[in-house]
């Protein structure tokens, strides 16, 4: 569950879909989401920062490119 919550979230799922795909209610995956940002603050403003930087550059690089 943690993985597809990981992954809804790296790739903006709203807590709609998560919360179909988790099979729980919008709230619970709501405050899944919430407890899973709080618990890992440096990784949420990884995911930001890497975020912004492709829409600055207009496409996703990685540590070889």
């Amino acid at each position: 569950m943690v993985k597809q919550l990981l992954y809804g979230l790296a790739y903006g799922m709203g807590s709609g879909r998560m919360a179909a795909t988790l099979e729980v209610s919008e709230l619970e995956a709501r405050e899944m989401a919430d407890d899973f940002k709080g618990s890992h603050p440096a990784l949420i403003a990884w995911m930001q920062v890497r975020a912004c930087s492709i829409v600055e550059l207009g496409r996703a690089t990685s540590a070889l490119t």
